[in-house]
């Protein structure tokens, strides 16, 4: 009998840990090849200490004869790329080709396909939004303005497949194509790659690319695509097995997020129990007795996230508000649009 092979899930969150159970448990109903999971875990209530994480996954790969690594956050993205380059069996990509897609700034010097330059302001982390605005006002003038930290954070929201015309998808397609050949370029292989853009006048902004998988988006493409099972995928590209390309079945998914400007603990703010009546559509992103606290002027607090699927886009935005007001305890704290 062929031994089993040994996956070693890097976990730098609880999500990823979440995920990773279900797979195992998924895998070893389903797989015809065998699989035994190992699970490297973060102190979420810690500050991460990459190198130091990456030295104990490094220690685990030599000592537990491990096969595959499986990644799906920015940080645990970095540490597969680098065991990738330490261990020459272990599929993945390189660490500079994973780095650009993670530096926002380097994306737009070397992954951007727009000609037409970019203006930059730096602020603060802490700069409050009138400072922001001015910065702004001064910098690139009186145009839209997108915050994004030049580092990992969370922006979400989308509709899967996009709603485009024929020909939109072509370029859409076009200029994804072309980051995707760029990152090759810099060493990006058996890994998920991730883009994200904004449609203004007609025109595709890149927003910003990620190289791992979106882990908000699997519950989703799982019910809208033939062969959507993004992590049974993501083991696959691991294992050096071939991956079936996924075929839209005609229903679209959206994403979307449970948020509040209020401060009180999270019991106070939101109904997890409600929550809990409804798993496959929505997963909470605090505990009941977690403090939540406004730090910002700008950017709301995430609760809980939404994962629908239906017909409309109209349909989809109605039920994840029904949502929202379902389990929300102060909803006139949340922004709605």
């Amino acid at each position: 009998m062929t031994s089993p092979k040994k996956v070693l899930a890097l976990c730098t969150s609880e999500t990823e840990h979440e995920v990773y159970k279900a797979l195992y448990d998924r895998v070893k109903r389903k797989e015809e090849e065998k699989y035994e999971f190992m699970f490297v875990k973060h102190d979420t209530g810690s500050v991460l200490d990459l190198l130091q994480f990456m030295n104990k996954c490094s220690l685990m790969v030599t000592t537990h004869g491990i096969d595959v690594v499986l990644s799906a956050n920015d940080y645990s993205a970095l540490v597969h790329a680098a065991l990738s380059e330490t261990f020459e069996h272990i599929k993945g990509p390189s660490v500079v080709s994973t780095f650009l897609a993670y530096h926002k700034y380097y994306t737009r010097l070397y992954l951007d396909q727009d000609p037409t330059p970019k203006k930059y302001g730096i602020v603060q982390a802490n700069t409050s939004a009138q400072d922001i605005i001015k910065i702004a006002t001064r910098v690139i003038g009186k145009h839209g303005l997108f915050i994004k930290p030049t580092t990992r954070w969370a922006s979400e929201g989308g509709i899967t497949p996009p709603l485009l015309s024929n020909d939109d998808t072509k370029r859409l397609w076009k200029l994804t194509d072309a980051i995707i050949s760029k990152m090759i370029d810099h060493g990006f292989n058996n890994q998920f790659l991730h883009c994200e853009f904004f449609m203004v006048d007609g025109e595709f902004k890149l927003v910003e690319v990620n190289g791992r998988i979106d882990p908000s988006l699997p519950p989703v493409y799982n019910i809208v695509y033939e062969n959507g099972d993004s992590w049974q995928a993501l083991l696959h590209l691991g294992s050096g097995k071939k991956v079936t390309a996924p075929k839209h079945k005609g229903m679209i998914g959206m994403c979307g997020f449970i948020q509040t400007f209020a401060s009180d603990i999270a019991e106070n703010l939101l109904d997890f129990d409600e929550v809990a009546k409804h798993p496959t559509m929505m997963r909470t992103l605090c505990s009941p007795k977690e403090m939540i606290e406004q730090t910002s002027d700008i950017y709301a607090t995430v609760l809980a996230k939404t994962c629908l699927t239906g017909y409309t886009v109209d349909d989809l935005i109605k039920r994840h508000h029904e949502l929202c007001n379902r389990v929300l305890k102060k909803p006139d704290m949340t922004p709605w649009e």
